[in-house]
């Protein structure tokens, strides 16, 4: 793995995070009251996700660096909690296996990627 600066990509992360939580706030927060309480799930998920990208101390290395360059992170993992029936999101432990099949779906997805460029290049 490429050697890299953990607290830097943790910060970046976190400032993503952060921003797309704020703006996901101020858009529910503009809702009337039907909608806002109709947005009740969803607004668990964020909030749940944005907590534990603050305060959760035991995520990997790699998922930093994964998620390093990724825009929207919250709803690409609510995406997969959606997509996957046997998830849940209500504690730590929930988002971490939730990350966890974020990490292995798209690593698979850019492996079989990898292979097809390699397969059309020879």
């Amino acid at each position: 793995m490429k050697k890299f600066n953990r607290n830097k990509l943790q910060a970046q992360v976190i400032r993503r995070v952060s921003r797309e939580y704020g703006a996901f706030r101020k858009r529910i927060l503009k809702l009337r009251k039907q909608q806002i309480y109709c947005q009740c799930h969803r607004i668990m998920f964020y909030t749940v996700v944005y907590e534990f990208f603050l305060y959760c101390e035991d995520i990997r290395d790699e998922i930093w660096l994964f998620l390093s360059d990724r825009k929207d992170i919250i709803a690409q993992l609510m995406e997969v909690y959606f997509d996957n029936e046997e998830l849940q999101c209500n504690t730590y432990e929930n988002i971490h296996e939730i990350l966890n099949v974020y990490y292995n779906e798209r690593e698979a997805y850019y492996n079989e990627y990898r292979q097809i460029f390699r397969n059309s290049c020879k």
